[in-house]
């Protein structure tokens, strides 16, 4: 009985270390994006985002907003 709730909890730990995994990974990513996405709306004089955030808090902010609602399902 033992064996089959460690083996359980340690099943559940992987997955849950996958999924953690996956969400650096996805976030990272995203985070390049968006950081493309805000140094071109910068550049080009658009007002988005908020007065006096650095162009690296931005997009790390909107990294995390985008990548929150993949991981809603």
């Amino acid at each position: 009985m033992q064996t089959q709730v460690s083996h359980s909890i340690s099943q559940s730990h992987n997955a849950w270390s996958r999924d953690r995994i996956e969400y650096r990974f996805l976030v990272t990513l995203s985070f390049f994006l968006c950081l493309a996405a805000a140094l071109i709306g910068r550049l080009s004089g658009s007002k988005s985002g908020e007065p006096g955030r650095s162009i690296f808090a931005q997009a790390k902010a909107d990294a995390h907003a985008a990548i929150g609602y993949a991981f809603h399902g």
